[in-house]
């Protein structure tokens, strides 16, 4: 696992954004991946299915349409692994198995878990909007899959300048949380 993300995370920047998605997003990966599939995976093919998604899902940003729910392709996103990781490893389904689209199927997360996840990614939007449009700019294009360089280009500014509102933006975002969390 630590291979894998250490192919992915060739900048520090790609770092910290790798490591904010895992942070917020990892949790309900586990809980979609343990309740779809109990007792079919052993806790080390567990988080390996669940660390390849949150790869997958990170070097794939660039295609997430923000018109539909961000935690509904996440879910596809560990649900596709998980399945092909069936068909890699040629487990067969046992009465232990519960089939991903099956109606016995276990909820991903107990109602107060999506509440609470939707208000979490509702005041990250709010804080995001609150940035200033070139803060906002290039958090959006690292989200969206670019690297330093290629935000540079696009913006028609230099590197470090990208990297100075990166950084200041990812300040600026820490400070708004600390007040919303009342601290």
């Amino acid at each position: 696992m630590k291979l894998a993300v250490r192919e992915t995370a060739g900048r520090k920047s790609d770092c910290k954004a790798f490591s904010e998605l895992s942070r917020r997003f990892r949790p309900a990966c586990v809980t979609f991946i343990s309740n779809k599939y109990v007792k079919v995976f052993s806790s080390e093919e567990m988080e390996d299915i669940v660390q390849e998604s949150m790869i997958k899902a990170y070097t794939g940003l660039a295609s997430y349409d923000s018109r539909f729910a961000f935690m509904t392709w996440l879910m596809r996103i560990c649900r596709n692994t998980a399945t092909d990781h069936i068909r890699k490893n040629k487990l067969l389904a046992t009465e232990d198995y519960i089939e991903p689209d099956s109606e016995k199927a276990a909820t991903v997360a107990s109602p107060e878990e999506t509440m609470i996840a939707a208000q979490e990614e509702d005041s990250f939007n709010r804080m995001i909007g609150m940035l200033s449009d070139s803060y906002r700019e290039v958090l959006k294009l690292q989200f969206g899959g670019m690297d330093c360089r290629q935000i540079a280009e696009k913006l028609s500014i230099s590197v470090a300048n990208v990297k100075t509102r990166l950084y200041r933006a990812r300040q600026e975002l820490a400070r708004m949380k600390g007040q919303s969390d009342g601290k």
